[in-house]
């Protein structure tokens, strides 16, 4: 029998979906939205070692180049409503997510 999501509790569905490290990257993200505070220093504050973190890192190097760009795709997807009126932390897994994907695309490239 396999897991049905829609009957797992969030905390569980937050574990079988989200790694550790996807967790803290969200929340620096979510860190950078509002606090307005630098990519990099929420990162640092995030992450012990940051430097030996290669997926963070990616994903932070992705962020600091290309997170306007990922908001103006975000927003020309969204129908009768705009980026910037979704929630912090709903940015911050879309942008965390719109980066996995073109990591993973530069990859096999």
């Amino acid at each position: 029998m396999g897991i049905n999501c829609f009957t797992m509790s969030y905390k569980a569905l937050n574990k079988c979906f989200f790694s550790h490290t996807s967790e803290h990257i969200v929340f620096a993200l979510y860190q950078h939205l509002l606090l307005d505070k630098d990519l990099h220093l929420c990162f640092e504050d995030n992450f012990e070692q940051i430097s030996n973190n290669k997926y963070a890192l990616d994903i932070l190097n992705d962020l600091d180049h290309n997170i306007e760009k990922y908001k103006e795709n975000i927003n020309n997807l969204l129908v009768n409503w705009t980026f910037d009126r979704l929630n912090l932390i709903d940015q911050a897994i879309l942008l965390v997510a719109v980066s996995e994907l073109n990591i993973k695309e530069t990859s096999k490239a």
